[in-house]
């Protein structure tokens, strides 16, 4: 719980100050642990997008919830994944040098 409270602030501290409240908008930092483990901003967020894609999607709240968790602990998994075994984009970021001449000493 702790290492979710530090993110919390984390993104709190990088986000909300520089980017939401000089554009007056609102920011809720969505903090997950590896296994979905979620502190109370990303657990209130998860209830509010339940309550409006109920309404919109004329479903019972009931049915929603566990819709709505199911699909966020695929999207840990997936961005686990991710990280474990990387993307499926097979180009590089960096091309690779492979002469020592092109590479800066100082």
């Amino acid at each position: 719980m702790k290492v979710l409270v530090d993110q919390e602030k984390e993104k709190e501290d990088k986000y909300l100050v520089h980017c939401c409240h000089e554009l007056r908008k609102d920011f809720t930092p969505v903090v997950y642990s590896v296994d979905g483990m979620s502190w109370r901003e990303a657990r209130m967020a998860e209830n509010r997008m339940v309550s409006y894609l109920s309404k919109k999607w004329h479903q019972p709240y009931s049915q929603m919830v566990p819709y709505m968790r199911l699909r966020i602990l695929l999207s840990i998994a997936r961005s686990n994944m991710l990280l474990i075994r990387g993307s499926r984009d097979h180009e590089t970021a960096r091309p690779f040098i492979q002469s020592g001449s092109t590479i800066n000493k100082t």
